[in-house]
């Protein structure tokens, strides 16, 4: 197949098109490119987002007083995502004009973004790939082997709170017992204590590499239980994603078979 796709312009129904016209010219600085009566096309710099007014209503939609059942919300079950740059001044530019649903934050898939919802209620999603300054910032840390090092050693001897302090507030910790994860600090706090009041563990870290903002270790873990008896002696890989000089994100992969 010789055919390009060259940009994705969605069509998005509104009940109040002067209104949307205003919203996205005042809150966003988008430009009205293109207009008829139940017509309209904002544009800023590569991003159009159409809008158009329903008319051609089904035949038993005709009431004219009994408009809700043919267009009772905005018809999208998603978000529109817009890649930025400079998100943060985005940011500082809409925070206060708009409906916000999320604040701006570096995320786990390694974008910075925040959404917001438009006049006629859909999800704007405006982010920034934080994957090359996710890189430099592992890269730049003193010496990353001895910061793993020393958080390993830290948890081996109990050292909880200074693990901890490692991480972001809202860090994402897997949940090696129960599966799943917890989310934040205090969850993961919560977490050890009910660990360590069922197992002894040791885990000792062999291999430490970066990879695309990753930090891939492979990890020696011994388990007991509280009498002295061998659970585990195995071979694993554990995953981090720095924000920062926090860890944002911890998960466990599958293990190494010998």
């Amino acid at each position: 197949m010789n055919s390009k796709l060259k940009f994705l312009s969605p069509i998005l129904w509104t009940k109040d098109l002067e209104q949307t016209i205003s919203f996205y010219e005042t809150v966003l600085d988008f430009k009205k490119q293109t207009q008829y009566p139940n017509f309209a096309s904002m544009t800023s710099d590569n991003v159009e987002i159409m809008f158009v007014l329903p008319i051609d209503e089904p035949e038993d939609c005709k009431d004219p007083n009994n408009k809700e059942e043919f267009f009772p919300k905005p018809q999208l079950t998603g978000s529109i995502y817009i890649t930025t740059e400079k998100v943060d001044e985005l940011w500082e530019f809409v925070k206060d004009k708009a409906k916000i649903i999320r604040t701006i934050a570096d995320r786990e898939y390694l974008m910075r973004d925040f959404s917001i919802a438009d006049n006629n209620g859909y999800e704007l999603v405006f982010g920034e790939d934080i994957s090359s300054k996710q890189v430099a910032t592992l890269n730049n840390l003193s010496d990353l082997k001895i910061f793993f090092h020393e958080l390993y050693k830290n948890f081996n001897d109990r050292k909880i709170e200074l693990v901890i302090s490692n991480m972001t507030d809202n860090i994402k910790w897997a949940n090696g017992m129960d599966g799943g994860y917890v989310y934040g600090r205090e969850a993961v706090r919560d977490y050890w204590t009910r660990q360590f009041a069922m197992v002894s563990s040791n885990v000792t870290p062999l291999e430490i590499k970066t990879d695309k903002g990753f930090i891939k270790i492979k990890v020696h873990q011994v388990v007991y239980d509280l009498k002295g008896n061998l659970l585990a002696d195995e071979f694993v890989y554990h995953f981090f994603h720095l924000q920062g000089d926090k860890i944002a994100v911890f998960d466990i992969g599958e293990k190494i078979k010998n």
